[in-house]
């Protein structure tokens, strides 16, 4: 049996989502992990060339026994789109292991769920094992879809997922640095409860909703007036609060494109550049290597 999950790229809300009651519009990729589960003999056997350092496969594996209340002995043979000779892309693979991993052991024991339901137990996953973010990136991925998320505090949990799949007058492409960021540590150091954060984050919700209107609206001449508000506001966040997101590669990207933005955490993977289009069509990233 084999099952896929896809991946996401972060269009708006970086950073500012690390904040409780904050937005992010977060577009679904079409470029998968794949896991094949198959009988083994009762014996629980993991074969991967996913970075899995610290073994939340088997740690999501260990978690489905409990949820499920039985025995998940079988091989779990994992591969992945989301790698180049052994180097990230940057879409988000370690959210895309744990929900194709969740996704495969109900589909192996034929059992029905709902996005909402993987979605919430790839979060317990993630809260149990302390994993850090916003967990946007496990939304877009478990409602295969892109998305306006809304972030929630850990105990609340009452995040809000509007799924977007309208069609607009707009052409974005996702252009890989080939220098891989790590989003882990990009956040470790900082502090949402300093004032210049606080400004940023609260600019940046702005911006996120006004984004999503113009969306909605198709109105792309606002959208990428937006962009460009997008893309100051977190060079705003870098200079203020010390931190590292625009590497030498990205800033001379930016500048090759009009209405362009780092995508995600920055200091590597992907940048964005959007522009408007003669043809309407629902959104999709397009993937290219400078």
């Amino acid at each position: 049996m084999l099952v896929k999950a896809g991946s996401k790229l972060y269009l708006s809300g970086e950073y500012a989502i690390l904040s409780d009651n904050s937005y992010a519009i977060i577009s679904y990729i079409p470029k998968y992990t794949y896991l094949e589960i198959l009988e083994n003999n009762n014996v629980l056997e993991i074969e991967t060339d996913i970075e899995d350092k610290d073994g939340y496969i088997l740690k999501c594996i260990r978690y489905m026994e409990e949820y499920l209340n039985t025995k998940l002995n079988f091989k779990y043979r994992y591969y992945t789109e989301l790698y180049r000779n052994g180097v990230k892309y940057g879409l988000g693979s370690s959210a895309s292991v744990l929900v194709v991993t969740i996704k495969g052991i109900f589909e192996i024991l034929n059992k029905s769920y709902s996005k909402k339901e993987l979605f919430n137990i790839a979060v317990d996953i993630s809260i149990r094992e302390n994993i850090k973010g916003s967990f946007g990136d496990l939304a877009c991925i478990c409602y295969e879809n892109h998305i306006l998320f809304k972030s929630s505090t850990r105990e609340k949990r009452d995040y809000d997922i509007q799924t977007i799949d309208n069609k607009v007058n707009l052409d974005i492409k996702a252009i890989w640095t080939k220098e891989t960021s790590s989003t882990s540590k990009m956040i470790s150091n900082l502090n949402i409860n300093d004032k210049n954060y606080i400004i940023f984050s609260q600019v940046s919700n702005e911006i996120v909703k006004n984004m999503y209107n113009n969306i909605l609206d198709n109105n792309i001449n606002e959208l990428l007036k937006n962009i460009e508000k997008l893309n100051k506001n977190l060079h705003f966040l870098e200079e203020k609060c010390n931190i590292n997101i625009h590497s030498k590669k990205i800033e001379e990207l930016l500048e090759k494109y009009e209405y362009s933005k780092i995508s995600g955490a920055g200091g590597g993977d992907y940048i964005l550049s959007f522009e408007k289009s003669p043809e309407s069509n629902e959104i999709f990233i397009k993937l290219e290597e400078e």
